[in-house]
């Protein structure tokens, strides 16, 4: 008889809920639509997921400080335990541009689509760092980088775009 999860516990969470973190997760106790079977790839994948989904809501600093599997006396049951540190939420700080002839702040911030003091979100940075590597706005070439800078005192991140080439095109 295959050993089947009986139990995943969930320590060290205080923001989000057990059964919100074990909602991130493919590995699943045995229940009535779960089978509890354990597979060790998506185990690994989940513990991923976790933290993922705690940078996808500001916690940067999250991480599972430690895990352990152990089995009944009878090897019929598997026990997951998952300890989590969540650490400080952190949101977007400033966000200015420097160089920026050819655009007014306000038009480059409004491709940014997040504002100052909106939860940090590790996708949005992705998402701008795609769009400006070269971004062409309204007939205009440009080359944007960022600098982005994580503040432990104010608990946010502030970016700082420099717009090194724009041209218009003609």
């Amino acid at each position: 008889e295959k050993v089947k999860i009986k139990k995943i516990e969930i320590v060290g969470n205080q923001i989000f809920s057990d059964k919100k973190i074990r909602g991130q997760m493919k590995t699943k106790a045995k229940a009535l639509l779960h089978s509890g079977d354990f597979k060790a790839e998506k185990y690994e994948e989940d513990k991923q997921k976790i933290i993922e989904f705690y940078k996808g809501n500001g916690y940067v600093d999250a991480t599972v400080v430690s895990d352990s599997i152990w089995y009944s006396s009878n090897n019929k049951d598997m026990f997951i335990h998952i300890t989590l540190s969540e650490g400080d939420q952190y949101r977007f700080g400033k966000v200015e541009f420097e160089g920026n002839k050819l655009f007014t702040t306000a038009k480059l911030q409004e491709q940014l689509k997040f504002q100052e003091g909106e939860i940090y979100n590790q996708k949005n940075i992705t998402r701008v760092w795609k769009i400006c590597r070269i971004c062409i706005w309204k007939m205009v070439i440009c080359t944007l980088t960022f600098r982005i800078s994580k503040s432990l005192k104010t608990k946010s991140w502030t970016c700082t775009g420099r717009l090194l080439k724009g041209f218009k095109l003609t």
